[in-house]
């Protein structure tokens, strides 16, 4: 067949058609993401805030001037990045193809033994391969200086809470594959730069946690498949919390993790926050056990906080998600008459934001981050910038 003979008017018109088609469904394509971004369809703030410890890019205001033109561009692709729609189930659906499809390990994802699942940038972040500069660590610590000369003005007794690493407790598991320094590198700069006047209110509970791993063997700390501390770890945490307010408040009665009822029980997939990274079907591993509070812990602690007269003084927190768990029975009832989470980060991120907090009436207020959730990200500081930018 003569491919230079002319085609037939029917066949022009259906190329037409399929070039008019073709141009119709590229530019659908390119305006269902704006649509639903115009709409708030899709969007998922809390991918950023609890897995990459970010605020979302606000949307940029039209430019009125030559540098804000110039600043634009960049500004509307970070901005577009954090609002694009159905963002977090499209990056758990890249890491199933990756991983279930291809056979390749997820980024910054690796399978320790012993069923332990290890995140690269938490590995990383440990041994100082990413962190914060030594102005970075000066500022953190002078926001935690005035948020407790704020606190100290209006009658409440602030303390700052780091929870450790996971990866310092099992550096063991990690011979022969990366070499783990004693303790996480930021942990370890923020001890070397820290003024005796912050460490009267800064509680580390690492050794009581090793001590008690070291005493209970056979009851973990940690989850396997997630970062978090388990419930026990949160129970051993509340008694290095007490022993350290002890020496402000010798009324706080001791507080025995022991004393509470545990059992033995498979993990919460709610935390197995690697696992999700990775895109895998839960049923491809099955669930480790790990060690939670028995359900007696329930009645015991209403009885406590209903108990009057036991105990004086009133406990009030705000965290990230390591003193989430146990928030609705915590384990510091055992030695306060009350308890009560008052919510994460935001809750103390200004000065204006944490009068809210003054209106529990509360004789001791705890902040805790994990050390992994601030070394991973500048989440902290956007959050509490506020704090420095207002009189020290």
């Amino acid at each position: 067949m003569d491919s230079s003979a002319p085609t037939s008017p029917r066949r022009q018109k259906w190329r037409a058609v399929e070039c008019l088609a073709t141009l119709g469904l590229f530019f659908l394509l390119l305006a269902v993401p704006l649509a639903l971004v115009g709409l708030g369809i899709g969007r998922d703030d809390a991918i950023l805030k609890n897995g990459e410890y970010r605020l979302p890019a606000s949307r940029p205001a039209m430019p009125l001037d030559m540098p804000a033109v110039v600043a634009f561009p960049w500004a509307w692709e970070d901005y577009w990045r954090d609002a694009f729609p159905f963002r977090g189930p499209l990056i758990h659906l890249q890491a199933h193809v990756r991983y279930g499809l291809l056979g390749a390990n997820a980024p910054r994802q690796i399978f320790l033994k012993d069923g332990f699942v290890f995140g690269y940038g938490a590995i990383n972040a440990y041994r100082g391969k990413s962190g914060w500069s030594d102005g970075e660590v000066d500022d953190f610590l002078e926001i935690l200086r005035r948020k407790h000369e704020f606190f100290r003005r209006r009658g409440v007794a602030y303390y700052f809470v780091l929870a450790p690493s996971r990866e310092g407790f099992y550096r063991d598991l990690f011979q022969g594959v990366f070499h783990l320094p004693e303790k996480h590198a930021l942990k370890a700069k923020i001890e070397a730069r820290m003024a005796p006047e912050i460490r009267r209110f800064f509680i580390l509970p690492d050794e009581t946690m090793q001590a008690a791993r070291a005493r209970y063997p056979d009851r973990p700390l940690f989850y396997k498949r997630d970062n978090h501390w388990n419930q026990w770890g949160r129970a051993v945490a509340a008694s290095a919390i007490v022993r350290f307010l002890q020496a402000d408040f010798p009324q706080l009665p001791a507080l025995d993790p022991a004393a509470i009822p545990f059992v033995a029980a498979p993990e919460d997939e709610s935390y197995w926050a690697n696992l999700r990274l990775l895109g895998l079907d839960f049923d491809t591993f099955p669930a480790p056990m790990t060690v939670m509070v028995a359900p007696a812990w329930t009645e015991q602690y209403e009885r406590l906080a209903a108990e009057p007269n036991r105990a004086t003084l009133k406990l009030v927190y705000a965290s990230d998600s390591f003193m989430e768990i146990l928030a609705d029975r915590s384990p510091e009832i055992l030695s306060f008459a009350s308890v009560k989470r008052v919510g994460g980060w935001l809750e103390l991120g200004s000065p204006a934001a944490s009068l809210k907090v003054l209106d529990e009436h509360p004789d001791v207020l705890l902040e805790s981050v994990d050390v992994a959730g601030l070394a991973l990200g500048k989440f902290y500081f956007e959050v509490n910038a506020p704090w420095l930018e207002s009189a020290p």
